[in-house]
């Protein structure tokens, strides 16, 4: 008896052909098979309920088929409604929990601007613009005055630019100062 000519297809006796496994390798599991859609009682089984809540569902609006006198349930299909249902009884429940949530969330916010608004008013909050300003101000200060004591004082000859002691020195007081006139 000769086996078929082409791969695939099964002996004469219609036992299925075995594919050539290498010495020493073990054959690929194959993936399970998965029906796409299952009876109504499967999806039951699947979802761990009773098949009294899957026609629930269906009167709810899980999409089904019907071939009497089964009734069945495209698994993809089924399983997205039920993920959007739960999404939908999980919002429904946070705001049964929490009804007025969301106003006592605005009143906080509210009162939370009246309180800049007169703290603005009664002096304690600068606007940004003149803090940046301000800033500005000081940083150019300083830079003037670490730039200035530094160069002038090598300039001198009072300083070798090789003399880092006496260097940090020299920038640390121009600093100092300079943080004192950025105050006044």
């Amino acid at each position: 008896m000769a086996a078929p000519s082409t791969p695939g297809q099964g002996m004469p006796d219609g036992a299925p052909v075995a594919a050539a496994v290498p010495p020493g390798s073990r054959p690929r599991p194959q993936a399970p098979v998965l029906p796409t859609a299952v009876t109504s009682t499967q999806f039951a089984d699947l979802c761990g309920v009773n098949p009294s809540t899957v026609y629930a569902w269906t009167q709810r609006g899980l999409p089904t088929t019907r071939d009497a006198p089964l009734t069945f349930v495209e698994l993809a299909v089924g399983i997205q409604w039920l993920r959007a249902q739960d999404a939908a009884t999980i919002t429904e429940l946070r705001a049964a929990r929490d009804p007025d949530g969301a106003k006592v969330s605005k009143l906080v916010a509210e009162s939370r601007l009246k309180q800049l608004d007169v703290a603005e008013r009664e002096g304690a909050l600068v606007p940004a613009d003149e803090v940046e300003a301000r800033w500005i101000e000081m940083m150019t200060a300083l830079r003037e005055a670490v730039m200035a004591s530094a160069g002038a004082a090598v300039q001198a000859g009072l300083v070798q630019p090789t003399q880092e002691g006496k260097l940090s020195d020299l920038l640390r007081d121009a600093l100092t100062g300079a943080q004192y006139k950025a105050r006044e």
